[in-house]
């Protein structure tokens, strides 16, 4: 790829990293500030440094923090693939061709670029090319930008956690509620199988009752219709001698039934 091709794609890329980065101001900071960070890179390739493009790719994301005007490890670039890809390609062709023009053109193109895409109240990079040093203002901007976005992570970070509580409480409680259901409906099985058990007992001890009742008054019954009784009975008054006797004895046979049972219970 020519040097300008190469110059047309990364002002595209830059471009679209600057609008990405649009969602606020603290985000274009962050842009603006790598940017920055690559004009420096870009012209330490050209003077012959050591510098170690692998160790630029590794690092890519800080290149902002390490080279930019304002080095604050809160402003690390969440970058585009794209970005990142094209200023890697443009390094390596400038580390063999070490042409210091062509980084001034770079320069020149990109900081067009950023007048296009960066509002002028928040154009961070231009106050720090045209005065070398960011004014205090501009400064005091920052440092206020970044307190109130570390105020805002510790902010999310204890809504995370009140979140986290919540989530763990909720569970907690689910659990508790499983494991006393689990409870409630072992006790009532048990009182259930319990009173089960004591009225299955009692209706079969009253029909064992009930059946022993009839036996023994079948047999009761038995035994009186067997066992001869004796009646006093009203007789005819005879005129004899014995006039005065009103009354004689009456006796019922036994039958055979009865004298075959007691024999069995004399022999036993």
């Amino acid at each position: 790829m020519s040097p300008y091709m190469s110059l047309v794609e990364l002002e595209r890329v830059v471009a679209l990293q600057l609008d990405k980065s649009s969602v606020n101001t603290l985000e274009s900071l962050k842009a603006q500030n790598h940017i920055y960070g690559c004009f420096i890179v870009m012209e330490d390739l050209c003077n012959d440094t050591k510098l170690n493009l692998v160790d630029i790719e590794h690092h890519f994301s800080s290149i902002g923090i390490r080279h930019g005007f304002v080095m604050d490890t809160s402003l690390l670039l969440n970058s585009l693939p794209e970005y990142k890809l094209t200023w890697l390609a443009y390094f390596k062709e400038l580390q063999q061709s070490r042409d210091i023009a062509f980084v001034d053109q770079t320069e020149d193109t990109l900081i067009d670029v950023v007048r296009r895409h960066v509002k002028e109240e928040h154009s961070f990079l231009m106050k720090a090319i045209e005065s070398g040093v960011l004014p205090q203002g501009t400064v005091a901007d920052i440092v206020e930008m970044l307190l109130a976005g570390l105020t805002d992570f510790v902010g999310k970070q204890e809504d995370k956690k009140e979140v986290n509580n919540e989530v763990v409480n909720e569970v907690v409680n689910e659990v508790k509620n499983e494991v006393k259901n689990e409870v409630v409906n072992e006790v009532k099985n048990e009182v259930v199988n319990e009173v089960k058990n004591e009225v299955v007992n009692e209706v079969v001890n009253e029909d064992k009752n009930k059946v022993k009742n009839e036996v023994v008054n079948e047999v009761v019954n038995e035994d009186k219709n067997d066992v001869p009784s004796i009646s006093l009975v009203k007789a005819p008054l005879k005129k004899t001698r014995f006039a005065r006797t009103r009354h004689a004895l009456h006796i019922t046979v036994p039958t055979k039934k009865y004298l075959a049972k007691t024999r069995r219970v004399v022999k036993k």
